[in-house]
C-alpha cells in the first residue's frame, strides 16, 4: 500500500488549453470534499511566470499520489499531455490500484489515447448540472465508479450513436445518478436496474446506447443482450459466458450458461461494475431469474407501461426538440414547415427520425412529406438510426405492427378495443364512454392493461377530469390499417358512432353545465365523420350529428354547426324518410341557425316543414310541435308579421302548459317569447308580467346564475329602460352580462349583445365614460340591441 505521506501533492489536474475552468472545478469539488488545497496541483495556481514551467510540471507528477488528466481533443492531440506528463506519472509501478488511480475526466466526445485507455474515464460532456458534475468528478476522485486497468475491454452489440441526438439530457443525467449514485452510496460494484419503459419508437434503445458510449470507460464491460423473448435473451447470455471464458464456448445448456454468466461478471467486476443492456423485454416475467446479483448495472427497454421498481419513462419529444431535430437531421432550415411535420408525426422520435432521414436522401420538403405522410412512412431510409433491425420493424408501421400484434394474441378483447380507439380521434377517450352493453368492465379492464403494457395507449384524462386513455395517432392508423385489412374498420366505426350518440349530451344548445362533457367528445365525432362513408349511415349517425351542431350553436360557432345540421338532415331524409321525428329535429335546428345569421327567407320553409313533421307524426298538441311554433313565431315577429306570431306564441304556451303544467321552464321559453313582441308592439305592462313570471320559473328550475335567467333579465331591463325606468335596469343589465360572461365564455355574443345594452343605458343617463370605457373593454360591434 503506498503511503500517502510519501506525496507532495495528493491529486495533478492535468489539462491542456481551454480547460483550465474545468480544472479549477475539479479542484474545488476535491478542497469541497475535504482534500487540502495545499494538496492539490493545479497548473494555473501553482506554476508563477518565469519558472522553467515543463520541467516543473514534470517533477510535480513525480511527486503526486493520483493523476486526474482533462481530456479534450487538444489534450488528446498534445505529445506532451499525452505522452510525457501521463508517462511521468506511469513510470511509478503500482499505478492502477486503489492506492495510485489514474483517471480520466472526459470533457468533449474524444476516443480516449491508447495510453490512457486501460484506466477510469467518466465524462462531464452535455452535462450542465452542478451538483450532478460535481458528484461525477468525486466519485472518479474515491475510485468508486472507475475501471483499473485489469478490466475486461468488452463492448458488445451497442448500437451506434445517433449523430444528432437530442432532446434527452436530462433522462441521461438521471439515469447516471441513478446507476453510479448507487455504487457510490453503496461504496462498490453492487447489482442495480433501471428500466427505460415507453411506447416504441420513443428512442429508449438510442437512450441506451448513448449511454453505454458516454460511459464506455466507466464499466468493466458492457454487453448489450435483445431480450425480445426469453429464449434470445438466454443465447445472448450464454455467448457472454463463453466470451468470458472460452472453454464454455462449446457448452450446450443455454440456460445454464446464461446463469454462468451473470455469476462470471459478478466475479470479475472489481472495483467497477459491468453494464448489461436488456432491450426490448416484453415484461418483468421475462427476465426472472436472470438479473445479476452483483457486480452489474442493469438496463432494460422496454414498452412494458407499469414495470415495477426503478423505472424512467421515455416520452415523446417537445415540440422544439422536434423541430430542432428535423431540420438538424434533414438538413433543411424551414421552421415552419418542421413544426407542421412534427404535429403530424405527434412529436415521436422514431417517426421524426424516419421522416428526417427519407428528406434528407430524397429533397423532399417537410410539407411534400407531410402531403404523402402514410406512404412514405412506409419506406425504409438507410439512413434512419431509429430504425429498428429487427424482423418486422424496419418501418414506423411495422414497429407498431409487431407490438399490436404481441398484444392482442395475449387477450381477446384487446383487438376490439384497439378497433375502436383507432376510428376515434387521437385525443383522450373516456372511459365512460365504453359502455358495459359494449364490453364489460373487466374485459375494459383487461384490454386496458394489455396494450398498456405494450404502451400501446396511455392511461389520462380528458379535458372535464374523466378517466380516459389515449393512442398516438400513429400506432391508431396502424390499427386502422391492419382492421381495414381483415375488414373489421367499418364494424368499428359503426360501434364508435353508436356509443358517441348515446353519449353525447342532446340538451347542450341551452345548457352550458354539458359543454366541458361536450368539448372533450367533439375531437371524436370530428374523427369519426372524417372516416364515414356512405354506406355507414344510420340514425344513430343522424342524431350524434344534431348533437353535436346543437353544441356548436349553443357555443355560437355557427360556422361550424352549420355542415352538422346540413349532414344530418341529408342523412336523415335518405334512410330515415322524410316524415320522421329526427328529421323535424335536424330541420328545426337548421332554421334556427339560418335565423340567427340573419337569413330568415332561408329559414323560414324550414321551419314550417319541421311543423308539418311534428304535426303528422305526434298530433298538434304534442310540445315537440309547440317548439316548433315557437320557433317560428320568433322568426315571424322579427320579420315584422307580428298577428301570426302572437297566435302561435298563444298556442304554445296552451300546449305546453296542458302538457307540464305552468310552472314549467317550457313555459316559462313560450311565456319571455310573447313578453318580447308584447313589448314590440307597446303592451308593456302585461309583457312586464309575463317577463317577471318567466324569470320566477327559471330561477326555481335553474338557480339565478343561468344563462335563460340572465337572458329573461336582459328582456325585462330592456322594457324597463324603454319605459323610463333606466335605475331599476341598470342592475338587471350587470347581472345578466355577469352571468353570461361567467357560464358563456368572453367571446360568446351574448356578451357582446349584454354589453351594447348596458352602454346604451349608461348613455341615457349621461354616464358617456363609462359606456365608452365598457364599449372599449368589451370591443363592442353590435349596431343594435337585442
Amino acid at each position: 500500500m503506498a503511503d500517502a505521506n510519501a506525496y507532495d501533492y495528493d491529486f495533478f489536474i492535468s489539462r491542456r488549453g481551454a480547460q483550465a475552468d474545468v480544472a479549477q472545478e475539479v479542484a474545488q469539488a476535491l478542497i469541497d470534499d475535504g482534500w487540502p488545497e495545499e494538496r492539490i496541483f493545479l497548473q494555473d495556481k501553482d506554476l508563477a511566470p518565469g519558472l522553467a514551467i515543463l520541467n516543473e510540471i514534470e517533477k510535480a507528477v513525480g511527486r503526486s499520489r493520483h493523476f486526474i488528466a482533462v481530456l479534450c481533443s487538444t489534450y488528446a492531440d498534445s505529445h506532451y499531455t499525452n505522452v510525457v506528463e501521463a508517462q511521468t506519472f506511469l513510470h511509478n509501478t503500482d499505478v492502477g490500484t486503489q492506492d495510485r488511480r489514474l483517471i480520466v475526466i472526459k470533457v468533449e466526445p474524444v476516443e480516449t489515447p491508447s495510453l490512457l485507455r486501460n484506466f477510469g474515464a467518466v465524462d462531464l460532456h452535455g452535462i450542465d448540472d452542478t451538483a450532478t458534475r460535481r458528484t461525477i468528478i468525486l466519485n472518479a476522485a474515491h475510485g468508486r465508479t472507475v475501471m483499473t486497468q485489469t478490466a475486461a475491454p468488452i463492448f458488445h452489440g451497442v448500437p451506434d450513436r445517433l449523430d444528432h441526438f437530442t432532446g434527452r439530457d436530462n433522462l441521461l443525467i438521471n439515469l447516471q445518478n441513478d446507476l453510479l449514485g448507487a455504487s457510490h452510496d453503496a461504496g462498490g460494484a453492487v447489482a442495480v436496474t433501471q428500466a427505460l419503459a415507453g411506447m416504441g419508437g420513443v428512442g429508449k434503445t438510442i437512450l441506451a446506447a448513448e449511454y453505454a458510449h458516454r460511459h464506455r470507460s466507466t464499466y468493466a464491460g458492457i454487453w448489450w443482450a435483445p431480450a425480445e423473448t426469453r429464449a434470445v435473451l438466454e443465447a445472448s447470455l450464454a455467448e457472454l459466458a463463453g466470451r468470458l471464458d472460452p472453454k464454455l464456448a462449446e457448452e450446450a445448456d443455454q440456460v445454464a450458461l446464461a446463469k454462468t454468466a451473470l455469476e462470471q461478471v459478478q466475479q470479475r467486476a472489481g472495483l467497477a461494475p459491468w453494464l448489461l443492456i436488456y432491450d426490448n423485454v416484453e415484461a418483468p416475467k421475462e427476465i426472472e431469474g436472470l438479473r445479476p446479483t452483483g457486480g452489474a448495472h442493469l438496463i432494460v427497454t422496454t414498452r412494458f407501461q407499469a414495470w415495477p421498481g426503478a423505472r424512467a419513462d421515455v416520452g415523446l419529444f417537445s415540440r422544439d426538440v422536434s423541430i430542432a431535430f428535423l431540420q438538424e437531421r434533414a438538413e433543411f432550415d424551414d421552421e415552419d414547415g418542421a413544426s407542421r411535420l412534427a404535429e403530424q408525426l405527434d412529436d415521436l422520435p422514431l417517426a421524426l427520425d424516419h421522416a428526417a432521414a427519407y428528406c434528407l436522401e430524397t429533397g423532399v420538403t417537410f410539407d411534400e412529406y407531410i402531403a404523402h405522410l402514410y406512404a412514405f412512412i412506409e419506406k425504409k431510409p438507410e439512413s434512419s438510426v431509429y430504425r429498428r433491425h429487427r424482423e418486422g420493424e424496419e418501418t414506423v408501421s411495422g414497429t407498431f405492427s409487431v407490438a399490436l400484434a404481441r398484444a392482442t394474441e395475449k387477450t381477446p378483447h384487446t383487438e376490439r378495443l384497439m378497433d375502436l380507439l383507432s376510428a376515434l380521434g387521437a385525443e383522450p377517450v373516456p372511459l365512460d364512454l365504453l359502455g358495459r352493453d359494449w364490453m364489460t368492465v373487466p374485459e375494459r379492464a383487461e384490454a386496458v392493461g394489455a396494450l398498456g403494457r405494450f404502451s400501446l395507449l396511455q392511461q389520462t384524462r380528458t379535458s372535464d377530469d374523466r378517466p380516459a386513455v389515449m393512442v398516438h395517432r400513429l400506432v391508431a392508423r396502424v390499427s386502422r390499417a391492419n382492421a381495414a385489412d381483415n375488414e373489421r374498420f367499418e364494424d368499428a366505426i359503426s360501434q364508435a358512432t353508436a356509443l358517441l350518440a348515446e353519449h353525447f349530451p342532446d340538451e347542450a344548445y341551452r345548457e352550458p353545465a354539458q359543454w366541458p362533457r361536450c368539448a372533450a367528445l367533439l375531437p371524436h365525432v370530428l374523427a369519426l365523420r372524417a372516416r364515414w362513408s356512405s354506406t355507414m349511415a344510420s340514425a344513430k349517425t343522424v342524431r350524434l350529428l344534431y348533437c353535436t351542431g346543437g353544441y356548436l350553436y349553443g357555443r355560437a360557432t355557427f360556422a361550424d354547426a352549420e355542415p352538422m345540421f346540413r349532414d344530418a338532415l341529408a342523412i336523415g331524409k335518405k334512410i330515415l324518410g322524410p316524415y320522421n321525428q329526427d328529421v323535424s329535429i335536424c330541420l328545426s335546428y337548421l332554421a334556427g341557425l339560418l335565423r340567427s345569421t340573419g337569413r330568415h327567407k332561408e329559414a323560414e320553409p324550414l321551419f314550417r316543414e319541421a311543423i308539418e313533421i311534428s304535426e303528422k307524426t305526434r298530433g298538434r298538441e304534442h310540445p315537440n310541435v309547440a317548439t316548433d311554433l315557437n320557433n317560428l313565431a320568433t322568426l315571424l315577429r322579427e320579420i315584422g308579421q307580428t298577428d301570426e306570431a302572437e297566435a302561435l306564441y298563444l298556442e304554445a304556451i296552451e300546449i305546453d302548459e296542458k302538457a307540464y303544467g305552468r310552472n314549467h321552464t317550457e313555459v316559462a321559453i313560450d311565456l319571455c317569447n310573447l313578453a318580447n313582441l308584447l313589448r314590440d308592439t307597446g303592451r308593456t305592462g302585461k309583457a312586464e308580467a309575463l317577463y317577471r313570471e318567466a324569470i320566477k320559473i327559471d330561477e326555481t328550475a335553474y338557480g339565478r346564475d343561468h344563462p335563460t335567467v340572465a337572458t329573461a333579465l336582459n328582456n325585462l331591463a330592456k322594457l324597463l329602460r324603454l319605459t323610463g325606468r333606466a335605475e331599476e335596469a341598470e342592475p338587471l343589465f350587470r347581472e345578466s352580462l355577469a352571468t353570461y360572461e361567467v357560464r358563456l365564455g368572453v367571446e360568446h355574443p351574448w356578451v357582446n349583445i349584454a354589453a351594447v345594452n348596458l352602454a346604451r343605458l349608461l348613455d341615457k343617463l349621461n354616464r358617456g365614460a363609462e359606456a365608452a370605457e365598457l364599449r372599449t373593454h368589451y370591443r363592442l360591434y353590435a349596431p343594435t340591441d337585442e
